[in-house]
């Protein structure tokens, strides 16, 4: 079981994100949590240094229960690996930011195109084959 006290707030933030059941948790995913932890602490940092606020975090880890309470309508989401996470961007400005920065390049993020996102973005540890950081699936 994971020990939610020794966790980082950036992950807590993540992990916690949609009320997971933390027994649906492997060893895989928990890597990915810890990856996901250095990641936005990194891109809070580069934020807050620029003047800007602190990442929303919109969904993070969505667990196999919340799954089948959905009716599995995110069965194939790399939310349910812990491989990708949506923030709040409510004017696009975070997208335009972290597509016009190189932050993706130097915390090694790729970014869901925004124009089939609205009101947020979609963030993954993987990319979809695109030949730079921003990804039409």
């Amino acid at each position: 079981m994971l020990d939610y006290m020794s966790l980082s707030p950036s992950l807590k933030n993540y992990i916690f994100a949609i009320d997971p059941q933390l027994d649906d948790v492997d060893t895989e995913t928990l890597a990915n949590f810890e990856t996901w932890a250095t990641k936005l602490d990194a891109l809070n940092a580069a934020l807050i240094e620029d003047s800007r606020d602190p990442i929303g975090i919109r969904m993070g880890w969505m667990a196999d229960a919340n799954n089948t309470q959905d009716n599995n309508a995110y069965l194939e989401s790399m939310h349910e690996s812990g491989d990708a996470l949506d923030l709040d961007d409510f004017d696009g400005s975070l997208y335009t930011y972290l597509t016009q920065s190189g932050l993706l390049d130097t915390i090694d993020l790729y970014v869901c195109d925004n124009s089939l996102t609205s009101g947020y973005i979609h963030i993954q540890l993987v990319d979809h084959s695109s030949v730079d950081r921003i990804f039409t699936p």
